[in-house]
């Protein structure tokens, strides 16, 4: 059995024993003996981890221990990296670390430490180790790279619901911006049918000569044949004149004519428009000459 000690346990470190503990086997299979975790080493505790038993806060408890043959750095940076990575050489240990800062401020000094230790010692023996550091790494590796897969997979997926997030903002916007129109549109239709409404009680509680001040105006039309002259005002606005024309006259009007041209001028907004419309609608729902609309 080889014991491996950890030093530092944050999520690379933890990793590590992960992958010593679930691949146990495959391991095992490719180094030609068991590999276990025997100790992480971290200023902190771990309550309810895999390894809260195993946690040392002491370097040395690690170096003098000759159960452990293997270290595997993962604390990142040179302070106390390298004092430690010094003290396992010395003291005998393979180390394992991928420690980019470590290794190019005090590379070649660790590998002239590990050379002159383990230059006299028994080449089938490092060999042995070697290979056992050899195949972690490479499971290591080959860990890290499906974390990575699935990295990528996760910010692909990550993309596409923002993606879809802004797409269900705009449908958001709009419907509410639909629902607005809509409420706007029915308060108005009941406004003006209150409008009407209070018109036609007050005209009916009028003399003949009261009432012969609304005569001609939009709001006694609106009174008298609402529906029919919001019918014709739309026709004009979506610029079908002769359709107006005839339902005016099938529908008691055709008592207003004019030659002029009939169209939205350039420079007119929509609701100029619409007022023009609507009164143009007015003078064409007039009865025509001899006839009266009724009260």
């Amino acid at each position: 059995m080889i014991k491996v000690a950890v030093l530092g346990y944050g999520n690379i470190g933890s990793g590590v024993v992960q992958v010593l503990l679930k691949n146990k086997e495959t391991i095992a299979k490719k180094a030609g003996d068991e590999i276990v975790p025997a100790c992480v080493l971290d200023l902190r505790d771990f309550p309810g981890d895999v390894m809260e038993d195993k946690v040392v806060k002491d370097i040395n408890l690690i170096t003098q221990n000759p159960e452990i043959s293997i270290v595997v750095e993962t604390m990142g940076g040179t302070k106390p990296a390298y004092a430690f990575v010094k003290a396992c050489l010395e003291a005998g240990k393979h180390v394992a670390t991928s420690n980019k800062e470590l290794v190019a401020a005090h590379g070649p000094e660790l590998l002239e430490i590990a050379k002159d230790f383990f230059g006299g010692r028994c080449e089938k023996n490092c060999s042995h180790h070697s290979k056992v550091v050899f195949n972690m790494l490479e499971l290591f590796a080959k860990r890290t790279d499906e974390n990575n897969q699935q990295l990528e997979v996760l910010k692909r997926d990550m993309d596409a619901i923002g993606e879809r997030t802004e797409e269900l903002k705009g449908e958001a916007y709009k419907y509410s911006r639909e629902i607005h129109s809509n409420v706007d549109v029915l308060l108005k239709d009941v406004m003006l049918e209150t409008l009407v409404g209070e018109h036609s009680a007050r005209v009916a509680e009028m003399g003949a000569a009261e009432q012969s001040v609304f005569d001609g105006s939009l709001l006694q039309s609106l009174t008298e044949q609402g529906a029919e002259v919001m019918h014709c005002a739309t026709l004009l606005f979506l610029g079908m004149v002769n359709d107006a024309t005839t339902f005016a006259e099938t529908h008691g009007g055709g008592g207003s004519k004019s030659n002029l041209k009939w169209g939205k001028d350039d420079d007119e907004d929509n609701r100029a428009w619409a007022r023009r419309c609507m009164m143009m609608a007015s003078r064409m729902m007039r009865p025509a000459s001899g006839k009266k609309q009724k009260r």
